[in-house]
């Protein structure tokens, strides 16, 4: 008897932690705070690297030649990590920053078109195409400047912690020189800790 109240009384304690975890509950957060847990992509280092690469592009020696404002199109991004990383929000961060810029540098072209245009060239929105491509491409799209690149990682997973290292690379081609005009990178690495359990 004694110890079908013992039991009794650990349910009924026990009960709302189980039915507290089971509800659950959200909270907002300010989209700006820093991502910190665990070493993933994640969208903290979206906005780390799209604004890293529009600074660097606005700063480019090659803008002062440019008649303004030039029409742009980013083709894609290929994306070579091993996860599963949608590199369009990448594509479109730096979108956004470069039209909220107010350089009036870059004037994008719709997406939608280029992507027809690019399907009529049986080219693939991946990012994988060569200047001699992009330059068929941006003369038939309309576009003095095509942007493409690529997102790499390395993965380090041991017993203590997660290292993760992401390199993006991006590249502009000017479409009638037949070029590419400016080159930047940037890099993240990323170390996530394991807790060690102790019995």
């Amino acid at each position: 008897m004694n110890n079908r109240i013992v039991w009794i009384c650990i349910l009924v304690l026990a009960s709302p932690i189980v039915f507290g975890c089971a509800t659950g509950r959200s909270v907002y957060v300010d989209p700006s705070t820093v991502d910190e847990k665990g070493a993933q992509f994640g969208d903290t280092d979206i906005k780390l690297m799209s604004e890293e690469i529009v600074s660097e592009l606005l700063q480019a020696p090659f803008i002062e030649r440019v008649e303004k404002p030039a029409t742009i199109s980013i083709i894609g991004i290929e994306n070579k990590t091993s996860e599963f990383i949608n590199t369009d929000d990448i594509s479109d961060k730096i979108m956004i920053a470069l039209i909220n810029s107010g350089s009036g540098v870059f004037e994008f072209v719709d997406r939608e078109m280029l992507e027809e245009t690019m399907a009529e060239f049986e080219l693939g929105a991946s990012g994988i195409v060569s200047t001699e491509e992009a330059t068929r491409l941006g003369r038939a799209a309309g576009v003095n400047f095509l942007m493409t690149g690529s997102l790499s990682s390395i993965t380090k997973v041991d017993r203590r912690e997660d290292q993760r290292f992401y390199r993006l690379s991006m590249r502009l081609v000017d479409v009638e020189r037949n070029t590419v005009t400016w080159v930047h990178e940037k890099e993240i690495r990323k170390i996530a800790r394991k807790g060690v359990l102790k019995w």
